[in-house]
């Protein structure tokens, strides 16, 4: 069912930034970012010409938002990277269109381990990471839009199906943050009970 991984990670997002996280305006933005694309998910804009989710364009405003706070140098980079996820993700849906057998088990998985991978090659931090792959993927959909309608094939920029290629890659990325965390939390408290056995 399309959506499923999209409101299951984003209803778990605003809960554990309602309820888990400490006070700040962090927390405040990811739970009023979080609920805002849940409640935009059912409505799109639409003209003769173009469908297009209300949920896809916060989450790229959001993103253009947070890569303008960036310094110039940092920006040509997030760029950069955010070119070659959009290209790797219209890649694979061109490569899905024309030859859809090599798709050998749920596109939306097949599709979202990749190019978290590609993003993490291109990015060491977990909010760099979250920039460039939503905003690759929000590119990617454009384009690919833009090539179907060339063909005069029917898209909807954004859809669940969309929403869900997101939930994972985001689940996957931030799943690997908390990780690395606990990883970081756990030597530093051996190495504390090992200092205090020594002294």
């Amino acid at each position: 069912m399309e959506g499923q991984f999209f409101y299951w990670f984003f209803w778990s997002l605003w809960v554990i930034a309602t309820f888990c996280l400490n006070k700040s305006t962090k927390r405040l933005m990811i739970a009023i970012v979080a609920l805002l694309t849940i409640i935009l998910s059912v409505s799109t804009l639409k003209n003769d010409i173009i469908s297009v989710s209300y949920s896809y364009l916060m989450l790229l405003v959001v993103c253009y938002a947070v890569i303008s706070k960036k310094r110039w140098n940092q920006q040509i980079y997030t760029f950069i990277s955010m070119i070659t996820i959009t290209f790797a993700y219209v890649s694979f849906h061109l490569f899905e269109l024309f030859d859809p057998v090599w798709v050998l088990f749920d596109r939306k998985w097949m599709l979202s381990i990749p190019l978290v991978y590609i993003t993490f090659m291109l990015a060491k931090y977990s909010k760099d990471r979250v920039i460039i792959f939503v905003t690759g993927l929000c590119h990617g959909e454009l384009l690919y839009f833009i090539i179907l309608q060339r063909f005069n094939f029917y898209y909807e920029i954004g859809s669940l199906n969309f929403l869900d290629i997101v939930s994972i890659g985001l689940f996957l990325i931030m799943g690997w943050a908390a990780f690395e965390h606990m990883t970081k939390y756990f030597d530093l408290l051996i190495h504390k009970n090992i200092k205090e056995k020594q002294g």
